[in-house]
């Protein structure tokens, strides 16, 4: 049901489930029987359930049953009053949920999918981020007969809803809206020929006939693997009337093509669509297997597994265009084929098993010069490169992989003349500026992604990253008129998500604002969540994630999500900024030392960073540092003569109790007036 009121918390059970205090702690209990009676209760009619079938359920096979169930309430009652939350309820035969004070993301789904609002089945799309309790493994037949239904139940309710809304076809919604809910439903079910209908016509409007003729052999292969069928008498026909147009067209190239209905006039393509972009000038990454010249089947076996979960990896990344090589030998011979253009990349794999070890490596390589750019191995036991090790290992490769190629692809723009700068080269030429965070690199910056968000008003890439500058500028108070600014990153960031929904890096931003401007620390990590889940290796999501964690009161756990982004932000052009979101966890944490030592880096690396001296100083004062503290002082003010005990009350993020009084009592302490 809607919420009228702000939810106690919420529940989370598509994809990975998880429990959410409305401060944005997490309450989630930790065992999976636990996690497997809250979604249970939460789709039960009212939320209640009696004892009895709840025993039968979750434990048919056990010994004694009742007490289970008695064991798992007890946990999962006191899990919920540590956060406050006093929401379940039982009796001798009764077990509920307050479901008037719980917001739960599958009841959402099942009450927004009835709607015809087009910003309802957005939200759909947005909640949808996995199938019913994907990382619950509760191992009772019962429970697991239960669930698959609860599951086809939930995905095809979904998938009935946004093959509706493309059925209705596009009255009241702008054809980029269609096409996301066409490719949304694909990722679902990928035989809706509805969905892949839209998409070729859509490629037909842009005059991607190309485009057009490959979706639909996506949509035959689909039918084939899946189903074992054919395409629909209605899907050949509009393959045959675009052979047809493109037959027209050759012989009459003035002729537009035409795939609408003919009372809805086909609009004027743009110069250049946001998916024609990313295969012309974003960044092409081949990864190519190479055979290992020893060894056996095993090991080719392990290079092509290994393989396929890079390019699944890599092809998370939106500003990446992730391509197949054919399996090569070792020992490539020169095949005399022309240079690639700048900007392509290949990855090449091996493995090469040595006594009772095998060593998988890999390489970066510049395709225009053959220039080995980055290269990397790792050892492991033979027989034990299995595919928890293989999923390991492709996620590492894939995050030092996207941190090589940005800084190279920086590199590449920052050497063009600027007359023939791409969107996207303007961006890459705009990052290593936003991040010097000097008024004169800040002014270039804008002028860059001014000139990208002209020239590419369809890439999402072009305005995330504007909307991160103005935040930037928001935090270096930067900005008379804050009021105008955050109007104009709140519309740059929704279009970012309404040209492409599945950009983790336009969640991630998404996220920060809703967190840095809106203190919406619940609605935050549900952005982050979703935007990791899309790409788990998001340098920006984890580190926003992080701070979040640290304004909603919850230190502990923003210093395990840092544990899991400091590898990846110690190849990025600007690692101060992840150093400061590690002083101001630490800080809180009551760590000082480790705080003080993290923030003197991050200030060494980039004293024009006004965030880093707050946590620094404040840690020292704790440290009874306060000469040292007073000369970070004294350099902070020179950035903000304002800043005071009194600028930080009525300026800085509202924060748990405690850890407003923490960083107050460090200034004190430091002598801040």
């Amino acid at each position: 049901m809607p919420f009228d009121r702000k939810p106690a918390a919420r529940l989370y059970i598509l994809g990975n489930t998880r429990l959410v205090s409305h401060d944005g702690r997490d309450a989630t209990p930790k065992s999976v029987k636990s996690r497997a009676l809250l979604a249970y209760l939460a789709l039960s009619p009212g939320g209640v359930s009696n004892r009895s079938k709840i025993s039968e359920l979750l434990w048919s096979e056990a010994a004694d049953a009742k007490a289970s169930l008695r064991q798992c309430l007890k946990e999962v009652r006191t899990t919920l009053l540590s956060s406050g939350l006093a929401v379940l309820f039982a009796d001798v035969q009764r077990v509920g949920l307050d479901l008037g004070s719980i917001w739960v993301d599958a009841l959402e789904v099942d009450r927004l999918v009835r709607s015809h609002d087009p910003a309802d089945l957005e939200a759909v799309v947005s909640l949808y981020c996995g199938d019913l309790l994907e990382n619950v493994d509760v191992r009772d037949p019962a429970f697991e007969d239960w669930r698959l239904v609860e599951r086809i139940r939930l995905r095809r309710r979904v998938c009935e809803a946004l093959e509706a809304a493309l059925a209705r076809g596009p009255e009241g919604c702008d054809a980029d809206w269609v096409e996301r809910i066409a490719l949304s439903l694909l990722t679902l079910d990928p035989t809706s020929e509805e969905a892949h209908r839209t998409i070729i016509r859509r490629h037909a409007v842009r005059g991607d006939v190309a485009a057009a003729i490959r979706q639909y052999q996506a949509c035959r292969d689909a039918l084939a693997r899946e189903l074992d069928i054919k395409p629909s008498g209605e899907t050949e026909a509009l393959l045959r009337h675009l052979r047809s147009e493109e037959a027209h067209r050759s012989t009459h190239p003035a002729t537009p093509p035409s795939l609408l209905a003919p009372s809805q006039p086909a609009p004027p393509p743009p110069a250049m669509s946001s998916i024609r972009l990313r295969e012309v000038l974003y960044p092409t990454i081949t990864v190519v297997e190479k055979l290992p010249a020893i060894g056996g089947p095993a090991d080719a076996a392990a290079v092509t597994v290994l393989a396929s979960a890079l390019r699944e990896a890599l092809s998370r990344k939106r500003w990446l265009a992730v391509r197949n090589g054919p399996p090569t030998p070792v020992i490539l011979p020169a095949d005399g084929s022309p240079a690639a253009p700048e900007g392509s990349y290949r990855v090449s794999l091996t493995c090469l098993p040595f006594l009772d070890n095998i060593r998988f490596c890999a390489e970066l390589e510049e395709e225009a010069t053959g220039r080995i750019l980055w290269s990397n191995h790792h050892d492991c036991a033979l027989g034990g490169a299995g595919f928890d090790l293989i999923d390991d290992l492709s996620r590492t490769l894939a995050y030092r992989l996207d941190r090589e190629i940005e800084l190279c692809e920086i590199r590449r723009a920052s050497r063009l003349p600027s007359q023939s700068l791409s969107p996207y080269d303007c961006v890459m030429r705009a990052i290593p500026l936003i991040f010097k965070l000097t008024p004169e690199a800040y002014a270039e910056a804008d002028r860059l992604l001014t000139s990208a968000q002209d020239a590419g008003p369809h890439e999402s890439m072009v305005y995330s990253w504007r909307a991160f500058w103005y935040t930037l500028s928001i935090g270096q108070n930067w900005n008379s008129d804050r009021n105008a600014t955050k109007a104009e990153i709140r519309f740059l960031i929704q279009r970012a998500m309404e040209l492409d929904s599945r950009d983790a890096f336009a969640l991630a931003i998404a996220g920060h604002i809703a967190s840095f401007l809106d203190h919406d620390y619940g609605r935050a990590l549900d952005l982050f969540r979703h935007s990791l889940h899309l790409d788990p290796n998001s340098p920006y999501a984890r580190d926003f994630s992080a701070v979040t964690l640290c304004y909603a009161g919850n230190a502990p756990e923003a210093l395990n999500q840092i544990a899991a982004t400091n590898e990846i932000w110690q190849q990025h052009p600007a690692p101060f900024y992840a150093r400061t979101t590690d002083c101001i966890a630490f800080f809180l944490a009551g760590e000082h030392d480790r705080a003080a030592e993290i923030g003197r880096r991050a200030v060494r690396t980039n004293p024009n960073f006004q965030g880093a001296y707050r946590p620094l100083i404040a840690s020292l004062g704790h440290m009874g540092k306060v000469e040292e503290a007073g000369r970070y002082l004294e350099d902070l003010r020179k950035l903000q003569p304002e800043f005071s005990i009194d600028w930080f009350r009525a300026n800085y993020l509202p924060l748990h109790r405690d850890y407003n009084d923490h960083y107050i009592e460090g200034f004190r302490k430091a002598g801040v007036g």
